[in-house]
């Protein structure tokens, strides 16, 4: 008897004897596992999860506003996403810009996809900072006006320097041609110097799809505007028309 357990012992204290039952639990296949995402993996989202979560990746839309946002780049750097909303509203967000589409935006049981991208550079000069554009699949399905509020980030804030405070929303007229193009403040629009941002209603898809805006200094006050701009007629800095210099 004595033998018999000892014969046991042996065998359980042999070096490779069990092996295979501590690979199932800690050995390779371990290595190999991807943590799936889930609630152990850290924060859940809500009103207390970090402010500006969520703001450089995509939309949240009202009735798709579990989905998954998509943001794609073009080989230029621009940036686009989408949501789909029904009359109940929601959120649109892309790096610097915010769409709110308030309740009532859109008529009862529709559908509309809107469309944010984020263009680094435009033939016109005058934005402070990248242009937004905003398109629908066509005009005339606003049924009030959605706000835009647009984030000016440090670098740019600190190229503006002390035209910062003029900054307010301004818009392209999307029928103007390229010689006539000029930057035009929102009615209404603010600039908040807490954030800093510029905040205004986006005006105008009644005669239009698609939507472009920025961030522009508005002028008077300011009577100098950068190098290479004037204060047009329509008050905003803007570039000087082709073949007139700047006065």
């Amino acid at each position: 008897m004595l033998g018999a357990a000892l014969l046991v012992a042996a065998l359980v204290l042999v070096p490779g004897c069990g092996k295979g039952l501590f690979d199932r639990s800690f050995g390779a296949d371990t290595s190999d596992a991807t943590v799936a995402d889930g609630p152990d993996t850290g924060a859940a989202a809500g009103p207390d999860a970090a402010p500006d979560a969520g703001r450089d990746t995509g939309a949240a839309t009202g009735s798709d506003a579990d989905a998954v946002p998509s943001v794609d780049a073009d080989p230029n750097g621009n940036t686009t996403t989408e949501g789909t909303f029904d009359d109940t509203g929601g959120f649109l967000n892309l790096w610097e810009a915010h769409v709110t589409i308030g309740s009532g935006t859109f008529s009862a049981g529709s559908s509309v996809t809107v469309t944010l991208s984020r263009i680094s550079t435009i033939g016109h000069d005058g934005a402070v900072g990248p242009v937004f554009e905003i398109s629908v699949p066509q005009a005339g399905l606003l049924r009030q006006d959605a706000t835009l509020t647009i984030d000016i980030s440090p670098p740019v804030a600190t190229e503006v320097g002390a035209n910062l405070p003029a900054l307010v929303l301004g818009t392209l007229d999307p029928n103007a041609s390229a010689a006539n193009q000029q930057w035009v403040p929102v009615s209404a629009s603010t600039f908040d110097p807490g954030t800093p941002s510029v905040t205004g209603p986006i005006t105008g898809f009644g005669n239009a799809a698609f939507l472009q805006f920025a961030a522009v200094i508005k002028c008077p006050p300011i009577t100098t505007c950068p190098s290479g701009q004037n204060c047009s007629a329509g008050g905003a800095c803007n570039q000087c028309p082709t073949g007139s210099p700047c006065p």
